[in-house]
């Protein structure tokens, strides 16, 4: 379960729902009719991304527990449902047609009943998909717990972990590729290792109707982004600090060795700082047949940083800018999980991204015997 659970969301971050602005565009407004049940709430705040922030763009008094909540948003967007005084806003797809949610909160958590908008139909949908995964997932804990001690058993768990992430990654792009404007927001949101073909695949199915939206706009940043990197394409340079304050380019390192390995990682993610110890071992064996590796932290507290390429003994050149998941290399070569690797030839060409650390001391094996 770890080997996936470390495509971890980067971009993600807690933010304010209670802050207001005017509606964000000149739209027809729409409404939600809602309806809260065994619960008493006076108010409802309808919470949008505005620009890089979330904020409250509509809010309704409620009688008796019912209220219609009014809206303006040009295209089909997933927005939420803040309940007074109650913590965990309720998300929903909306569209221009408005929609009708009701809730009952004697139920924990509350139970929900939302009609009126294919596009929420639509994520719900592929909900079910992520939750058949994750009960797949927890299911091999008891393997899990065999595999610390057995390592033929440790084989059988990774296969099994394989394939079902496999299987669920597949679904997952099926959805996107068939499900329009959702399947964008899934795309964006949810596939961390997303490549350029897919990316591709995602966009060129898109109704040209949505072709104005952020999500969208989002998807095509995100295309064009991997594109630049895909296997056969040169290196982006990338020039950042080591611990002491020393400008170390990616360029020249992978100039002066025959294979380097871009590898972005953080003090704070704990499988970087397992793969740390895989790829110390690796270095120490190949690097005097011309293997490096330059280090990319996303992290922002130099001491920390400091300390996690001490206790792991980082023998390679370990820069970053000190902007954490806004690391300006990590953007630049798409990043959207840890950790994750870009092996470069000597010319400057991507040969190979993103393998295992096994499939890696194979390559090494294989090329710089």
């Amino acid at each position: 379960y770890k080997n996936y659970m470390k495509k971890i969301i980067l971009f993600f971050a807690i933010v304010s729902l209670w802050s207001c602005e005017e509606n964000k565009t000149e739209s027809p407004e729409s409404t939600i009719k809602i309806t809260c049940l065994n619960a008493q709430f006076n108010k409802v705040y309808l919470v949008a991304q505005v620009e890089d922030k979330y904020d409250t763009i509509s809010e309704v008094e409620l009688i008796d527990g019912m209220g219609e909540i009014p809206y303006s948003l040009e295209y089909p967007e997933l927005v939420y449902l803040a309940f007074e005084n109650f913590g965990r806003p309720l998300q929903v797809f909306v569209d221009e047609d408005g929609l009708e949610v009701s809730v009952d909160f004697s139920q924990n958590p509350p139970e929900k009943e939302i009609t009126g908008s294919t596009y929420n139909d639509q994520i719900e949908t592929y909900y079910a998909i992520e939750d058949v995964f994750n009960q797949a997932m927890r299911s091999y804990q008891p393997l899990r717990v065999q595999a610390q001690a057995d390592p033929i058993i440790a084989d059988i768990l990774k296969a099994k972990e394989d394939s079902t992430y496999s299987h669920f990654k597949q679904k997952t792009l099926d959805f996107c590729y068939s499900n329009g404007i959702v399947g964008a927001f899934i795309a964006n949101r949810r596939v961390f290792d997303l490549t350029y073909a897919q990316a591709d695949s995602v966009y060129q199915n898109l109704p040209a109707k949505f072709s104005g939206s952020s999500e969208v706009a989002s998807l095509k940043e995100k295309r064009e982004i991997l594109k630049k990197v895909e296997i056969g394409q040169p290196t982006i340079e990338v020039s950042q600090e080591t611990v002491t304050g020393e400008l170390v380019s990616l360029d020249e390192t992978v100039k002066q060795n025959r294979y380097t390995l871009l590898y972005f990682w953080a003090s704070w993610h704990k499988i970087s700082r397992v793969s740390n110890v895989q790829l110390a071992r690796l270095h120490k064996e190949y690097h005097t047949k011309g293997f490096e590796i330059y280090g990319v932290s996303l992290d922002e507290d130099r001491v920390k940083w400091s300390e996690a390429i001490m206790e792991d003994m980082l023998e390679w050149p370990n820069v970053t800018d000190f902007a954490g998941v806004d690391n300006a290399a990590a953007k630049a070569y798409g990043v959207y999980y840890l950790p994750q690797s870009v092996l470069i030839n000597s010319n400057g060409i991507i040969v190979v991204k993103n393998m295992s650390d096994d499939d890696l001391e194979l390559y090494l094996a294989e090329n710089l015997d």
